[in-house]
Order: C-alpha cells, then sequence, then structure tokens
C-alpha cells in the first residue's frame, strides 16, 4: 500500500483523489502549504501530488525547492496536479523537476489509472 499526499487547496480536489485510490492505498491531504514538510518527513510518502495554484506560494514553487531535498537514497516524487491547459502543465513540470505531471480530471478511474502508473514507475526506479 502506498502512501499519496494531495496538497490542495481545493477540498473538492482532495476528496476526489480519497475516492478514487482510498481503497488501494493510503490517502493523505493537506490544504495548507504550510504542512507540506511535516508530511513529507514524517510520513514516508510514495507520491506528492501538487496542485500548482494555490495561495501563499504556488505549487510549482514549492515542488522546486521540495526537490532541492530529494536524494537518491531518498526520493520526494513529486506530479503537478492542476486544471492548467496540459501543455502548460507539462512545461511548469519540466522547469521545476517534477517526476510528472496530471491534469485535474472528476474522471475517478482515469485519475486512479494515471497514479498508479507512476506509483508503479518510482517503484521500479
Amino acid at each position: 500500500m502506498a502512501k499519496i499526499l494531495v496538497v490542495d487547496d481545493e477540498q473538492e480536489s482532495c476528496e476526489i483523489v480519497k475516492q478514487a485510490m482510498g481503497e488501494e492505498h493510503e490517502v493523505l491531504t493537506v490544504t495548507d502549504w504550510l504542512q507540506v514538510s511535516d508530511y513529507i518527513f514524517k510520513h514516508n510518502i510514495d507520491l506528492i501530488l501538487m496542485d500548482v495554484k494555490m495561495p501563499g506560494l504556488a505549487g510549482d514553487k514549492l515542488t522546486e525547492v521540495l526537490m532541492k531535498y530529494s536524494k537518491p537514497e531518498r526520493p520526494i516524487n513529486i506530479v503537478l496536479f492542476s486544471a492548467l491547459e496540459e501543455t502548460e502543465l507539462q512545461q511548469k513540470a519540466k522547469e521545476v523537476n517534477a517526476k510528472g505531471y496530471i491534469v485535474k480530471t472528476f474522471s475517478k478511474n482515469l485519475l486512479r489509472v494515471r497514479i498508479n502508473r507512476f506509483l508503479k514507475k518510482f517503484k521500479e526506479e
């Protein structure tokens, strides 16, 4: 069972991920970017779904900071998660060295497939 941390200021997005993944994996959620480091370092997080547009500190900027602490023996696997247009989201993910991106969707099945692909990829690395 993987641990997924959803960082999103919209509670509805957090709930969608919980509903999509909650039976297979443990899903933790935070709605404030200030809580992220506590979760990363206190829990063994396998995947972070990071919203880009958040008040205070944008998720892409937070990702940029967190990736500086990613080590081969303890990687921080961040996937940007946003309703931005796919090409813009893809570019932001590259710029901040995120491991990928997922355009927000309300299809729980599609979301489950995409998240599981990332989890499988991270396990193989």
